[in-house]
Formats: C-alpha cells, sequence, structure tokens
C-alpha cells in the first residue's frame, strides 16, 4: 500500500510544483516524476531490513532469492533515473511493465502463503468480496462470474493467475 500511497502523494505534489515549476505543470512529466519517487521507494526495501521479506517472496525454483532481489532493486532504481530523461522514458516504461508482469509470480506467492513484509502482511491476491472454493478450484465473484487457476504452474511454486476468466483460459 505504501507505493500507492507514495506513487499519488508525489503526482499531487508534483502537479502542485507545477505551478512555480514549469516543467511539471505537464501532467505527463509529474506522473513520470512520482513513478520514480515510488520506484526509489520500493528500491529501498531491497536492501534495507525488510530485505529478508523480499527473499522469502521469490518464488522456489528461479535461482539465488538474494541475487534475484539485489538485481530487482537496481532495476528499479535505473526504471526511477531513466523515467526522468526523455530520450529514455518511453524504453523504461516499457521495461517497468515488462518487469512488474515477472514480478508479479513473487507477489502472488506472498499472497497466497500470507507472508509479511516488515511485519505487515501483504494484500491479498483477490479481493474480499470473492470466494474461493478450493475442492472445485473454482473462485466466484460476488457478480457471479467464474474464475478458474491455470494450469502447470503450481511446479513452480505457486497456483497463479485464480483471477482470469474461463473466457481466456480455453
Amino acid at each position: 500500500m505504501a507505493p500507492l500511497i507514495c506513487l499519488v502523494t508525489s503526482f499531487l505534489l508534483f502537479l502542485l510544483m507545477g505551478l512555480f515549476v514549469p516543467y511539471f505543470a505537464d501532467w505527463h512529466y509529474a506522473l513520470r516524476a512520482a513513478l520514480g519517487a515510488m520506484f526509489l521507494l520500493t528500491a529501498s526495501a531491497h536492501w534495507g531490513p525488510r530485505r529478508p521479506d523480499l527473499i522469502r517472496m521469490v518464488p522456489l525454483g528461479v535461482g539465488n532469492a538474494g541475487v534475484w532481489i539485489t538485481m530487482t532493486g537496481l532495476a528499479e532504481v535505473a526504471l526511477a533515473i531513466g523515467l526522468q530523461i526523455p530520450q529514455l522514458a518511453k524504453w523504461s516504461a516499457w521495461a517497468g511493465i515488462v518487469m512488474l508482469c515477472c514480478l508479479f509470480p513473487a507477489n502472488l506467492r506472498a499472497a497466497r502463503e500470507h507472508l509479511t513484509i516488515g511485519r505487515k502482511p501483504v494484500l491479498p491476491t483477490l479481493p474480499r468480496w470473492t470466494s474461493w472454493n478450493r475442492n472445485s478450484k473454482v473462485g466466484t465473484l460476488g457478480s457471479g462470474c467464474c474464475f478458474r487457476p491455470l494450469r502447470g504452474f503450481h511446479r513452480l511454486g505457486w497456483t497463479a493467475l485464480e483471477a482470469l476468466p474461463d473466457c481466456l483460459v480455453k
């Protein structure tokens, strides 16, 4: 939740700064600066007291978790910098999308195994208004939509992607 709070708060602050600094008057530049602040915040966890918690999040079978945590921390710092350089901003944005997609399994594992970061529980994978029936392997939303997990992910230590609708898994 802290990264989201950092993103929204810093975006609003950079927009406010746009009243005095013309560079931030354009919301695109304010958002890029806010994303940079958010990535620097998340990168700081990779070397501080929360590092052991992040290491536990790494799915089994992907190698040395400590090295992955260090590399993703460095990548987040590089993204924060790259988003601020106009010539690199577009490439950095695409790299950020790819990186966040690659980090999703670790976040999913942390949520499913009820891990903590800094003694605070991570957010759940599905909202509270959903129900999960483990016997039928189908999750049901309050609206009646049915979801099921993809096959094969259990070999990596997670039964991921429960939130994909049946129409996407055929």
